[in-house]
């Protein structure tokens, strides 16, 4: 328990670390050698004042302490700042395993009905798998303040170096289904635009029943000239992947770059002329630039949504792209042809064919390239109905490839060249989403422990060490989602809050996204409509009704704790009904939000 406290305090610690990292745009590694060593030596005597012993500092600080070390020399990458980090959330872990087994050992094997080498088992795969998040977290979230991007500036030397030296075939993909044609025709407007004079594009119209959607754009497209070609194809499967695939058999022989740009993406002239130059190296595969958006600054909905997607296209893939995991994300990318075709093209089985396609690039030994700069910018869907599809999509996509390629990642399948860092992030990944999903099982086994207290008159009092860690990582996640927003240029606490919500508004759809590919459920690819809509207060019942359904379980399981709880000393049943409660209001932020985003369209039916 001693332990405990320190690494709770030690975590606060490096939380507000985080917000001075921010602040200062640069310092010396000096400052933050002498500024975890200050933090380390402050929480040690924080802990003194409040148990009266410097008791279980030392296992905690010597874990933290070794692993920094390690990663020092095997991840040069790694800033000081960093390392520092790193030992700070390594504390906790360890901290939590002295606590289990002192409660163990003082309480007994029995009462808990675990035999002594059930439990050593349990932390022989919990603690690594641990280790194995924390470190990879660690070098993931946040990455401007803990990683130093040497691939990245590698490549921007190569590009600045080569320039216009080289300049061959590109053909452009953009394929479009069911789409206004107004948006596909500013598409196609910026990629005539571009500045780059070799290349094609090939826009492809798939299963559009609606001739009045097509037929401008092919007729556009015969305005432009022979360098653009439109193919309205119907009926074809496989959806976008069935598509591009389509477009990558009918592409000029001549084409050594593929590019694909959504039919809603507008890009910016320099794009092609920019990234080309970085596959004179033979062993780059493919280059991804960041999602962005355009036409959401005054709407508080796809506000929201903005930070929720960009903090991650942002931040966690191009730091991704240092290990070399990072990953296409399906529009303004570039792919090397002569890869494709030995690949096959696209997989037309996957919901993610991006992803799918980047995992088996990197596989055959070639690299990528990530980056968080915008070349251009796309359409937010404008309702939660909207949103809920197309995350659902990219979530359960994700988890649908990894249950295919498990064998790569796990290291059952040798025939592939992926390495250690990319099979560790994919793992980590499909972890993570793991541990999502769980959560309503994990709720009603609390509550089902809650009623058996009750019912047998038994009053289970919370450490105040574990107390204290619940609201030190509640602190540093709500100052990592604070400084995720302020880099995107969010104008204050409105767009915080909005950010944390619709965070908790897409829980149920990262569930189910979870849940359906895992149990092999058939999952269609759904379009994400881009027509604009009038505000429809029954749209947004109807697209949220099962999250309001589970918001008002959890209230009413509040209140059923809520009587025998004691909140002066903090009982389970009283921190199980303030967890209950929270747990409601945040799948209940899924109609607030869908109630935000018809609002902004103005006027509701």
């Amino acid at each position: 328990m001693e332990s405990l406290y320190f690494s709770a305090i030690f975590y606060c610690v490096g939380g507000f670390a985080l917000l001075v990292r921010f602040q200062l745009t640069s310092t010396p590694d000096r400052f933050w050698v002498w500024w975890w060593g200050a933090g380390l030596a402050i929480s040690a005597f924080l802990k003194l004042a409040v148990t009266g012993s410097f008791d279980g500092v030392m296992i905690p600080t010597a874990g933290g302490l070794l692993l920094s070390l390690y990663a020092r020399f095997r991840i040069p990458i790694l800033s000081f700042f960093g390392i520092g980090w790193l030992a700070c959330r390594f504390c906790l872990p360890i901290s939590v395993l002295v606590l289990v087994n002192e409660l163990v050992s003082q309480w007994g094997w029995s009462k808990y009905f675990l035999s002594e080498l059930t439990l050593y088992l349990a932390q022989v795969v919990a603690f690594p798998l641990s280790v194995l998040y924390i470190l990879c977290s660690t070098l993931s979230e946040l990455p401007r303040f803990t990683i130093v991007y040497h691939k990245r500036d590698r490549a921007l030397e190569v590009m600045r170096k080569e320039g216009n030296s080289v300049r061959p075939m590109v053909s452009i993909h953009v394929p479009c289904y069911a789409e206004p044609p107004d948006l596909v025709i500013g598409t196609l407007k910026a990629i005539s635009r571009l500045d780059y004079e070799n290349f094609e594009v090939l826009v492809i119209d798939n299963n559009t029943k609606d001739e009045r959607l097509w037929r401008p754009v092919e007729a556009y497209c015969q305005l432009l000239g022979d360098r653009f070609r439109f193919f309205h194809i119907d009926p074809i499967s496989g959806a976008k992947a069935g598509a591009i695939n389509f477009a990558l058999r009918n592409t000029n022989p001549d084409a050594e770059i593929i590019a694909v740009i959504d039919a809603d993406y507008v890009a910016y002239p320099d794009f092609l002329s920019r990234f080309v130059p970085l596959f004179n190296d033979e062993s780059t595969g493919f280059i991804q630039t960041s999602h962005d958006y355009r036409q959401w600054r005054e709407n508080p909905f796809l506000s929201s949504v903005y930070f929720h997607y960009l903090i991650q296209q942002k931040t966690v893939h191009p730091a991704l792209n240092e290990y070399g995991a990072g990953c296409l994300v399906g529009t303004m990318c570039l792919i090397r042809r002569s890869i494709l075709d030995e690949l096959g093209g696209w997989a037309e089985w996957s919901l993610t064919e991006d992803l799918e396609l980047a995992v088996r690039i990197m596989a055959l030994g070639y690299t990528g390239h990530v980056f968080a700069e915008t070349w251009g910018r796309g359409l937010i869907p404008e309702t939660m109905e909207g949103v809920k599809k197309q995350q659902f999509r990219w979530w359960a996509g994700a988890t649908q490839e990894f249950m295919v390629h498990w064998r790569w990642y796990l290291g059952f399948d040798e025939s592939t060249s992926l390495s250690v860092p990319q099979r560790s992030f994919r793992v980590l990944a499909f972890f993570k989403d793991f541990i999502r999903s769980i959560i309503l099982p994990a709720n009603m086994l609390l509550f089902l422990v809650c009623v058996y207290s009750i019912l047998n008159d038994k009053k289970i009092l919370l450490p105040a060490g574990v107390l204290l860690l619940m609201a030190s990582l509640l602190l540093v996640l709500c100052i990592k989602i604070w400084i995720g927003v302020r880099k995107l240029n969010g104008q204050g606490v409105k767009d915080y809050f909005l950010t944390i919500m619709i965070k908790g508004a897409l829980r149920w759809t990262a569930i189910v996204a979870f849940v359906v590919p895992v149990f092999k459920v058939s999952m269609p690819w759904v379009r994400t409509n881009k027509f604009k809509e009038a505000g429809n207060f029954s749209r947004a019942i109807k697209s949220t009704s099962v999250e309001v359904t589970i918001a008002l379980v959890h209230c009413a399981l509040a209140l059923i704790i809520l009587p025998y709880g004691d909140f002066v000393n903090f009982d389970l049943l009283a921190v199980s009904t303030i967890w209950m409660i929270a747990q409601g209001l945040l799948f209940m932020c899924a109609f607030v939000m869908a109630v935000t985003g018809e609002k902004a369209l103005d006027v509701i039916i």
